[in-house]
């Protein structure tokens, strides 16, 4: 599923500052193809598994490092996307797109650090498993929410509500 809902959550990041497509193509396809290349990493380094089903820490680990450099590039292209387009945008939208990318240098950071604790002994993974599920529902929901939130602050700020309430009510 990441491979499906990280890059729409971050192409909807992108599209809070109102970013036409040839204005930033080449950030564009670089922060998607890091993500995926984020997801697809990390899922190989998951797989690390020997024919008895115990975790190849050594190799899980290198995975892990490969993929944290998707991870680190995401922030970068976020920072300079957001330093080429805040000043196109109304203030709702900017601090949107900065929670939103906040969130993603934040909440995306714990899955390192679940990754790392799998390759611990003792440690039950069902915890890490049902905390990675946390997570996404916080990071998703939650980007849902600040969208929603956006959006009908700056639809209030150029149609007033009575101007709308108005013709709309039934009598």
């Amino acid at each position: 599923d990441w491979a499906i809902t990280t890059p729409l959550l971050l192409l909807k990041t992108v599209s809070l500052l109102k970013i036409q497509p040839h204005q930033a193509k080449k950030s564009i396809f670089w922060l998607l193809f890091a993500d995926l290349f984020m997801v697809f990493t990390g899922y190989i380094g998951e797989q690390q598994l020997s024919a008895d089903g115990h975790i190849l820490v050594g190799d899980k680990l290198i995975w892990g490092a490969v993929s944290t450099v998707g991870y680190v590039v995401i922030p970068y292209i976020l920072w300079n996307l957001w330093s080429r387009f805040k000043d196109t945008v109304q203030p709702e939208e900017r601090t949107a797109y900065k929670w939103l990318a906040l969130s993603t240098v934040t909440t995306w950071g714990v899955y390192p650090l679940g990754y790392i604790l799998t390759t611990f002994n003792g440690i039950n993974l069902n915890y890490i498993h049902i905390s990675f599920s946390i997570f996404d529902v916080i990071n998703k929901v939650g980007a849902g929410a600040i969208v929603y939130l956006t959006a009908k602050a700056v639809l209030e700020k150029r149609v007033p509500e009575d101007a709308v309430m108005d013709r709309h009510l039934l009598d």
